[in-house]
């Protein structure tokens, strides 16, 4: 992935072949500052619109990391661009363990961020458990979202 390419605020149009790349390479570069292998689910890719002002692609991805950290995070790796004004790349995911969502995180999501600017090899970042203000994910109970793939 070339964070230049990505985080370009007039970016040249793209497929949704050439977007679903671009998220398959931000999950292993997030499988890297993790230390745990994902698995996308869903790609919700799509071929930018000329004169779109504002384009966002996302994909599903599980992180089998219950031995490590007693769950599972089940979660979106989305980049949005709005054009003219700039790009963001991040993860947001959710807690579950044996399939059911972890109690003392049922109402936040665990945010991680790419920073292109990072002086850091891996440019990905835990920005932490962030409240679920917009109440997004709060219908979702169980993991059947990234296990029906």
């Amino acid at each position: 992935m070339n964070p230049q390419d990505v985080f370009n605020p007039r970016p040249a149009p793209r497929t949704s072949a050439q977007w679903a790349e671009i998220l398959r390479e931000a999950v292993k570069e997030l499988e890297d500052h993790l230390g745990v292998p994902g698995r996308i689910t869903d790609t919700s890719a799509k071929d930018d619109k000329p004169g779109a002002v504002s384009i966002h692609n996302v994909v599903d991805v599980v992180f089998d990391a219950e031995p490590q950290l007693g769950y599972d995070l089940c979660g979106v790796v989305g980049c949005r661009v709005n054009v003219g004004k700039g790009a963001t790349l991040d993860g947001d995911f959710l807690a579950f363990a044996k399939g059911i969502r972890v109690p003392q995180h049922r109402h936040e999501r665990l945010t991680f961020v790419f920073d292109p600017n990072s002086p850091d090899q891996n440019k990905w970042s835990c920005a932490g458990w962030k409240a679920d203000e917009s109440g997004a994910w709060g219908s979702t109970r169980d993991n059947s979202r990234w296990r029906k793939k």
